[in-house]
């Protein structure tokens, strides 16, 4: 079927592993914490903390609905339009998103200082938001109705006047 190679070639990507959940968990700590830094507190921007925790908690609940959202497509893609074995793909590779997600939040929630993350670790996420995206653009050209998404979580507020040095 022509929509099965479709689909492939939109959602298509490689699956993570399996194991414990303790396990997988020291595992993507282990690999956030190679690419996550501490913010020098001493910059000129007293405030920069305070952004850099703003725009990552921000960031992380974006991630963190697409992923969720993703996991709900799923639920509404018909087999003839994704093949089942893609679906487990892309069903692991968003719970695995999930796994890491609770990781990073965890090592910066026990940081003792403002954590950045450098953009190799958050570069999968993005590619599985795109493969998120993809499936949702591909179940609508379907005609598959898909219930609108209701988003919770931080609001990033980026008015400069809260967060410019000598405000």
């Amino acid at each position: 079927c022509g929509g099965r190679a479709v689909a492939q070639g939109w959602i298509g990507g490689a699956a993570g592993g399996h194991g414990s959940w303790e396990g997988e968990f020291r595992s993507y700590a282990g690999r956030i914490a190679r690419y996550s830094r501490c913010v020098d507190r001493s910059s000129p921007a007293s405030d920069s903390g305070q952004l850099l925790e703003e725009l990552l908690d921000s960031l992380l609940a974006d991630f963190e609905f697409w992923f969720r959202r993703g996991l709900q497509l799923l639920e509404l893609a018909p087999d003839s339009l994704v093949p089942p074995s893609e679906q487990r793909r892309l069903g692991t590779a968003l719970t695995t998103g999930l796994a890491e997600l609770a990781a990073a939040r965890a090592l910066r929630g026990a940081s003792p200082c403002p954590m950045a993350l450098d953009m190799d670790a958050m570069a999968p996420w993005h590619k599985l938001m795109l493969r998120v995206w993809s499936l949702s653009s591909l179940l609508r050209q379907a005609g598959v109705v898909l219930a609108e998404p209701e988003r919770s979580g931080p609001v990033l507020n980026l008015r400069r006047e809260d967060w410019a040095p000598g405000s």
